[in-house]
């Protein structure tokens, strides 16, 4: 076996079963003529993703089976958000370019955070921004980190964002959110 590869030196091959894919789509891109009448079983929906390759090559083509109630559920997401939202297909992809435990989950997009800045006029009588009570957060006593510790951020303790995550479906659990 050789181990070099003119471009970087050495090269080293590290054999791995599967690899976890999340793939985002917009919902425009989810057909909804798949689904089976409302009421029937749930049936897999077999779904074939294709990644577009430059210069007229043959594109990279996946597959994945995803349970019709867990389709469902994602269409019925994307209508309560209007659309406005990303589609997620999970799973494991394996050397032969199946999705293997797909699921598919549903995020809302959040509008951008209003800017920091102070506006120019203010239609609204009342008190500044800036004049707001305090929290109950901010009035609390500050605790001190322990000798010799860097002190540390409020977010460093929850690095995700607050809040639930919506219509997250955990690709083992059979449809299920968590």
């Amino acid at each position: 076996m050789n181990n070099m590869d003119p471009r970087c030196g050495r090269r080293a091959v590290i054999p791995v079963p599967y690899v976890k894919v999340t793939l985002p789509l917009r919902p425009e891109q989810l057909p909804r003529d798949v689904l089976p009448r409302e009421g029937a079983p749930a049936v897999p929906i077999e779904l074939v993703i294709e990644v577009a390759a430059e210069g007229g090559k043959r594109p990279l083509t996946m597959r994945a089976e995803v349970n019709s109630r867990n389709y469902r559920r994602a269409v019925k997401a994307i209508d309560e958000f209007s659309g406005n939202a990303t589609v997620l297909i999970q799973g494991r992809l394996t050397g032969n370019y199946e999705l293997l435990d797909a699921g598919l989950s549903v995020q809302p997009k959040v509008p951008a955070a209003p800017s920091t800045t102070a506006p120019t006029t203010s239609a609204s009588p009342g008190p500044p921004p800036s004049a707001a009570p305090p929290s109950a957060a901010s009035t609390a006593p500050a605790l001190s980190p322990p000798p010799g510790a860097a002190p540390r951020s409020p977010t460093a303790a929850n690095p995700v964002a607050d809040g639930p995550a919506v219509g997250v479906v955990d690709p083992g659990s059979k449809g299920r959110t968590r």
